[in-house]
């Protein structure tokens, strides 16, 4: 049966409106994770700075530069596989990074109260440790973030990993840990306690 002229412009039409519906939808999903994405790089400057000036460090400031190479190396860490590493093409020199499982608050205002109030200096060898003094590193001025969904292999589910970019870099060490010592400071004796803060909201 042959259509009509009305038909095949009805069709027209309605394709044409599919494709403006599809265009739109995929507008959208990308503005709202525009915005998650904004508000968890927020989030993230807030706990970096509250857990600095606990430890009299001055704040850091967001550089959209260090936004944009955070975000791309976290893209790039995500495996079908379910590996991830600490190996990013995009990271130029000169930049401090880390990673950690989940993304602005929950990946990280919390999980690192404990390391606030411990005895940190005492076992710099410790992944964790180290990713905690990178935090509280004075000399430390900007701060970059970005996060992706991965697939964890070991636990069979997905979960969702921020990176986190410095610069002028930390963790670097004289041969008296002196520098070390000069940018890492203890919990200064008027910080507010850490299980009443909740400065994200």
């Amino acid at each position: 049966m042959a259509l009509t002229t009305e038909k095949k412009m009805l069709l027209a039409n309605i394709g044409i409106g599919l494709v403006i519906v599809g265009m739109l939808c995929g507008y959208t999903y990308v503005w709202l994770n525009w915005l998650d994405l904004e508000d968890a790089r927020e989030a993230a400057l807030i706990w970096h700075n509250f857990y600095r000036s606990r430890h009299g460090s001055p704040p850091l400031r967001r550089s959209a530069n260090l936004d944009v190479i955070a975000q791309m190396c976290a893209e790039n860490y995500y495996r079908p596989i379910g590996e991830v590493d600490h190996k990013c093409p995009y990271r130029l020199d000169k930049k401090n990074y880390y990673l950690y499982p989940g993304t602005g608050e929950n990946g990280f205002g919390v999980k690192f109260g404990d390391y606030s109030n411990s005895d940190y200096k005492a076992s710099v060898d410790s992944a964790k440790i180290l990713h905690f003094s990178q935090v509280l590193w004075k000399d430390s001025k900007e701060f970059g973030f970005g996060y992706t969904i991965y697939y964890d292999k070991d636990e069979d589910k997905y979960g969702a990993l921020g990176v986190f970019l410095f610069y002028p870099p930390g963790n670097y060490y004289s041969e008296d840990m002196s520098t070390y010592h000069q940018n890492v400071g203890p919990v200064l004796p008027n910080a507010w306690p850490i299980k009443r803060a909740n400065p994200a909201g």
